[in-house]
């Protein structure tokens, strides 16, 4: 009996360990393994993301020496994405384009897509800048010797190797051939924040109003940069640069920018002059106007506790899915019937108000409970998931709206 007992605790060892080794390698399987210290919050938000769906072996880091790819290159929110001998490798120069790479990861395995070799901003968008017929690195910027113009001439001289990867050197001193020059000009006719634009044979000047000196120059000098480089959105906190061989900026141009009217602020997804609403913020930048676009557009209103006013007195369940898709569908609707007025998305389209309604009538259910707690976040945490969801699935298709 002692012999069948010893063999049957024998075999039953012998069972419970080959049933241990089974299941170790797929437990090792569905890890992300990380390169960097940098890379835990993205490791984590790709874990907790897909689950049981992550079935590849994923490394992810700001370190790529180990497989012999060199990350310099890329900019800050750009990431490369390969399969290397059966192992999904995401890496990036920057958390943020770890960033980035798991969102577009976790994309694919959810909508099922194979993940081909990835390679997003890598390199200075724009290959060359002339100014006149010489290449932008011959020249000097020249500030006039002013708090705010020398801090405009630095932050022209960080947008500009941002874009082409030339630095050019800032300097007080009296210019010479060939030069980009920032100064005040005093002109009644530029308002507050308007400014010129000249280019010689000798170089580039702009000019900014003395009348709103405090912020002209940094205005100005990021204006002209729309302008002469196609970057939309650099003047008020977005930057969506086009790749380009090359820009040639002439000898002979010139030009004036002057605000439309002093304030400047959207809503919903239009620009408003400051007659739609009083504030009293002076003429610098942009004013972000909250409109409560929940509020506005109503969306899913039929779900509010108060279908007559939806949104008025309380807040959706930002996390609860029935919303999702019923507040998605009705922008889908939204959309499409500005398309139908004429309306451009990524162009004349290019924001979406979606922000929460001015109350206090927050969800308190589990799921919501769960991720201040679980992630430290308040109630506008809630809202962020719902419009980072929002904008990941529907710029799919309606590219380059704002939400």
């Amino acid at each position: 009996m002692k012999k069948l007992t010893a063999l049957f605790l024998a075999a039953l060892f012998l069972a419970v360990s080959l049933a241990s080794c089974a299941v170790a390698p797929n437990a090792d399987k569905t890890a992300v393994r990380m390169t960097s210290s940098d890379a835990a919050d993205s490791a984590k938000w790709l874990s907790d993301r897909l689950g049981d769906r992550l079935t590849d072996n994923v490394v992810i880091g700001t370190d790529a020496s180990a497989y012999d790819i060199n990350v310099a290159a890329l900019e800050d929110d750009g990431y490369i994405i390969r399969n290397i001998d059966g192992e999904i490798a995401l890496f990036a120069r920057t958390p943020k384009g770890l960033d980035r790479a798991v969102r577009k990861f976790a994309k694919a395995v959810e909508s099922g897509e194979t993940i081909n070799d990835v390679t997003y901003h890598e390199g200075n968008r724009i290959k060359k800048i002339k100014i006149a017929g010489r290449d932008i690195s011959e020249y000097t910027i020249y500030a006039e010797d002013y708090e705010n113009i020398i801090s405009a001439a630095n932050d022209f001289s960080a947008l500009i190797e941002k874009a082409c990867g030339t630095s050019l050197s800032v300097s007080t001193e009296a210019p010479s051939a060939p030069f980009i020059s920032l100064k005040y000009v005093r002109d009644d006719t530029l308002g507050n924040v308007g400014y010129t634009w000249e280019i010689g044979e000798d170089g580039l000047t702009l000019s900014f109003s003395e009348q709103y000196a405090l912020t002209s120059p940094s205005v100005g000098v990021r204006r002209y940069l729309e302008k002469a480089l196609d970057w939309f959105g650099l003047s008020f906190g977005y930057e969506d640069l086009p790749e380009a061989e090359i820009i040639s900026l002439d000898a002979g141009e010139n030009g004036r920018d002057v605000c439309a009217f002093d304030y400047i602020s959207f809503y919903g997804d239009q620009y408003a002059a400051p007659d739609t609403f009083t504030n009293s913020t002076p003429a610098y930048s942009n004013i972000v106007h909250a409109c409560h676009g929940i509020l506005s557009l109503k969306l899913a209103g039929s779900m509010s506790k108060s279908p007559a006013t939806p949104w008025m007195h309380d807040e959706p369940c930002w996390l609860d899915d029935d919303f999702y898709e019923t507040a998605r569908d009705e922008l889908i609707d939204y959309i499409e019937a500005k398309k139908a007025a004429g309306f451009v998305p990524g162009e004349t389209l290019r924001f979406i108000d979606i922000a929460q309604s001015d109350n206090d009538g927050w969800c308190s259910c589990k799921k919501c409970t769960k991720m201040y707690k679980d992630e430290g976040l308040t109630h506008a945490g809630e809202v962020l998931y719902f419009a980072n969801k929002i904008s990941e699935e529907l710029n799919q298709t309606y590219k380059g709206i704002y939400y």
